[in-house]
């Protein structure tokens, strides 16, 4: 599965930090698209837009059209796992040096993540349509997979985790996080907006309207990052 830097704990705060200022800014101003170049399109110009990407957007469709993406996430103790190994832990306290101590209890755990992880994957990959290559772990307890189904599909996610081992989820709990268009759905949005709000955007960012896409990607991160 996906490790992390040891400082993970302070990772995710930042990024969970991040999105709730990303979802205030979604509310209150235009969204600038990654690309400036198509931040503003004159009317005259929107057909052509239309057109250009029809072929994309038709073939995307074709694709992804009546899909749906889940997050799964699982949740479970890591106390009650090091308790179920009460004895060998304190076998492991009594003869070994403290760093062999928590590199053997980190083992414990890592060890639990994998078997949870690949009997999630095992229990939906008849079941669905795609799952994401990689788990995602927020933790020594949580493991975390993305999934594709057929819209309206979450009775096979139910299915899925209902023929998980009882041994294994026995004081687990999951989170669904759904449903969203698949992400590699090629679709674009379109905003009709008064051109002085978006030109305040443009100058929030303090760049000309016509930056490249690597200065204003570059920019976006300065500004997103920065603390409150």
């Amino acid at each position: 599965g996906t490790t992390f830097p040891a400082g993970r704990a302070a990772m995710f705060r930042r990024l969970h930090a991040l999105q709730r200022r990303l979802e205030v800014a979604c509310q209150v101003g235009p969204f600038l698209p990654a690309d400036p170049a198509a931040a503003q399109c004159p009317a005259g110009e929107f057909a052509a837009l239309i057109e250009a990407a029809a072929p994309a957007l038709g073939a995307a469709l074709a694709r992804e059209g009546g899909r749906h993406q889940w997050q799964v996430t699982l949740r479970w103790s890591p106390e009650a796992i090091l308790a179920a190994r009460r004895d060998a832990v304190r076998r492991l306290a009594a003869s070994e040096r403290p760093k062999d101590v928590a590199d053997a209890v980190a083992a414990i755990l890592a060890e639990a993540r994998a078997e949870r992880a690949a009997a999630l994957r095992a229990a939906l990959l008849p079941l669905v349509v795609a799952l994401s290559p990689e788990d995602v772990s927020g933790g020594e307890g949580e493991t975390s997979l993305t999934i594709l189904v057929p819209a309206g599909g979450e009775a096979a996610i139910e299915a899925g985790l209902g023929a998980m081992p009882p041994a294994l989820t026995q004081g687990m709990s999951c989170d669904l996080t759904g449903p969203l268009p698949p992400l590699s759905f090629s679709a674009f949005r379109v905003v009709e907006e008064e051109a002085g709000r978006l030109d305040g955007a443009w100058r929030l960012l303090g760049l000309p309207a016509r930056a490249d896409g690597s200065a204003l990607a570059r920019r976006w991160r300065e500004v997103a990052g920065r603390p409150s």
